[in-house]
């Protein structure tokens, strides 16, 4: 979930980022709309905020481009023809193309920065548990947890062979028999190196005998 700020005086731009973003993507939560400095500040301080809404003539003000460097994604629209130039957190919107450009532009950025967000996640989790990534099981297990959690609504890990392995095997132009192999390599040399004076420190702590399965279910389940 994306908390998300409009800064705008602008009711057209308000009007049209509230229809276009928030009425089409149920992971953006706006927590305030603001169109002073002092405004914006205020809500800065008191909530997270993951994502701002601003026009390019509003980020002329050195105090607010100052405060938007601790925001990560934001979305410009701008009015003139001048070419801009995107990058992974900063998304680039003429006001005046029609919605359906608008809306597609906006989902293939936010599609990339979910994939960002869930990989970090699942690396950090991995970390915790003393993963080893020097083993090629590892990664290929990193891409396994991300793709079932992105399907998790098809439950696609209740079956690794026949809805997961396939999947990373043709990601990584390997054999469906060499992933799964690797990540039970894997899964089994974590398992043999938890220490269990640590356990209060990991995120998630296996009370049984753990297997792929169970670990792409538990990791899936706790993001």
């Amino acid at each position: 979930m994306y908390k998300v700020v409009i800064f705008s005086n602008n009711f057209y731009m308000v009007k049209k980022s509230c229809n276009i973003f928030f009425n089409n993507f149920n992971n953006l939560q706006l927590v305030g709309l603001v169109s002073t400095y002092s405004e914006l500040l205020e809500l800065y301080n008191n909530s997270k905020i993951d994502m701002i809404i601003i026009s390019e003539s509003d980020m002329n003000d050195l105090n607010i481009q100052n405060l938007l460097k601790n925001i990560q994604n934001k979305i410009i629209f701008f009015e003139s023809s001048q070419v801009h130039k995107n990058s992974k957190y900063i998304l680039y919107l003429c006001i005046n193309d029609d919605s359906t450009l608008l809306y597609n532009q906006f989902k293939n950025f936010i599609l990339k920065t979910d994939n960002r967000s869930i990989r970090k996640k699942v690396l950090d989790i991995l970390e915790n548990l003393n993963f080893d990534f020097k083993l090629i099981g590892t990664n290929y297990l990193l891409d396994a947890i991300i793709y079932s959690y992105k399907n998790k609504h098809d439950y696609r890990f209740e079956n690794l062979e026949k809805q997961i392995y396939p999947y990373v095997a043709k990601l990584h132009h390997a054999s469906n028999q060499n992933v799964k192999f690797s990540i039970v390599r894997s899964v089994n040399n974590m398992s043999a190196h938890i220490n269990s004076s640590n356990s209060k420190n990991r995120c998630i702590n296996f009370c049984e005998n753990v297997t792929p399965k169970l670990v792409i279910s538990e990791i899936v389940n706790h993001i």
